[in-house]
């Protein structure tokens, strides 16, 4: 990196000794040109070398080194074999990369390598629907049961809207099945012949198709065929070209599916930030729309700012939804997203003499053990597995861990010992601990 950032100074003075040149010889400014795009060039391999190399915690302590991890070391230690990334920039793909294999013996994962993308499959079948809808071949508001067949939805006395429609459908992952129903009676079209003719064609997505999983396309550790009807296998590029495609509708600068207005109606939160298929986040300045997907083998998701930047990570594996949350929240501190990014946070002064009474192993509901060690005038914290992480104060008797923003607040007694804990992370209810010894 000192290398890296050498160059760096290095070519900041050429460019600005250009800079001077040019204004007295004008056949200088080709040169110029050339420093420019080497050191955007520079400045993007230092984005992509933070994603691989220096994944940051959930918070960064203010006065304190930052602890990171490579992707290799998260990946190993989480048991995730394969990972497909896109970052979208200024509305492009600014780059894409594969890592790990495809599977336990598989080959290597390259930016082509298809995952299986869960439910991210809702927003692009609402594509096909508002589609379907702003050619008026559909109502979005009308009854869906006249354009379902195998089943139909009854009508519930005891409900204040007598229909279902599809719009409500595209709010609701559990409607997915009655959405693709939907398409295939209106366009009396093979659901995935369909979706490539509407949707995947149009927008360059080269590598989706769907079908249903089976052991010709197993997880990471089984052979589990899925459940799910008309499974979506996809690229992060793929998806990415998705994320572009409806942050160009949006200007109207690439309207291959969807006009500007029903992009716009798309987008519109209509339920708990829910739009008519993908979920709105955001704040007003700079919203946002996206989908995760968490299903037995794969976990994955899509993040997407409607002014032009984004990124996608698919893996496989189980229960892989902190490590994605670690590669979205580095790429949103290296490109400077407003959201996802590491929580920043000061250190409270805490007296050190006052740590010998927090010492000792606590047990929480559910049987797990955490042990809480002094060195020095530092404070560690030790879970069952033996994985220790620093504890930051944040008040007298109140600590944090970096990684993973654990929060323990000690409950002492008169003598200054602490009987009892509570922890509490990740959102989850305060799980509360006895001290053992």
């Amino acid at each position: 990196m000192k290398i890296m950032k050498r160059r760096a100074v290095l070519l900041m003075g050429s460019l600005c000794l250009t800079v001077v040149g040019w204004a007295q010889t004008p056949i200088e400014q080709p040169r110029r040109l050339d420093l420019d795009q080497r050191i955007e060039h520079l400045l993007k391999q230092r984005k992509i070398e933070g994603v691989c190399n220096r994944l940051l915690p959930r918070v960064l302590v203010k006065g304190e080194p930052i602890e990171t991890a490579t992707l290799a070391e998260r990946m190993a230690a989480m048991n995730v074999h394969g990972v497909g990334i896109a970052v979208i920039h200024d509305g492009a793909i600014e780059w894409a990369r594969g890592f790990g294999v495809t599977k336990i013996g598989g080959t290597t994962v390259t930016t082509d390598s298809p995952f299986y993308a869960g439910s991210i499959r809702k927003p692009l079948s609402a594509l096909a629907i508002l589609y379907l809808a702003q050619s008026g071949r559909l109502d979005l508001d009308a009854d869906v049961n006249q354009y379902l067949k195998k089943r139909t939805i009854p009508a519930s006395e005891f409900d204040r809207q007598p229909k279902v429609t599809l719009r409500e459908l595209l709010t609701n992952t559990a409607g997915l099945t009655l959405v693709q129903e939907a398409l295939v009676n209106v366009t009396h079209e093979p659901f995935s012949e369909l979706m490539q003719a509407l949707v995947f064609r149009p927008i360059g997505m080269v590598n989706s198709k769907y079908e249903q999983p089976s052991p010709a396309n197993p997880s990471a550790d089984t052979e589990l065929a899925y459940p799910q009807p008309a499974g979506l296998w996809t690229t992060p590029s793929d998806l990415a070209c998705y994320a572009i495609e409806i942050q160009k509708s949006l200007l109207g600068t690439a309207n291959h599916v969807l006009s500007a207005k029903m992009t716009r109606e798309m987008l519109t939160p209509f339920l708990d930030h829910q739009g008519l298929g993908p979920q709105i986040g955001g704040g007003e300045k700079r919203p946002y729309f996206g989908e995760a997907s968490g299903s037995e083998g794969y976990c994955c998701e899509l993040v997407a700012y409607n002014d032009g930047d984004g990124a996608v990570v698919m893996t496989n594996g189980y229960a892989n939804e902190p490590l994605i949350d670690q590669i979205l929240r580095t790429i949103a501190y290296e490109y400077g997203w407003p959201d996802f990014r590491p929580a920043e946070r000061d250190v409270f002064a805490a007296d050190p003499k006052s740590f010998d009474g927090l010492v000792g192993r606590y047990k929480l509901v559910g049987s797990r053990i955490y042990t809480v060690l002094r060195e020095g005038n530092q404070l560690f914290l030790q879970d069952d597995k033996s994985r220790m992480a620093r504890l930051f104060p944040i008040a007298a008797r109140e600590f944090f861990t970096a990684a993973d923003d654990k929060r323990i607040k000690f409950l002492p007694d008169i003598r200054g010992e602490a009987p009892e804990i509570i922890l509490h992370q990740n959102g989850r209810d305060d799980l509360q601990g006895m001290r053992l010894d």
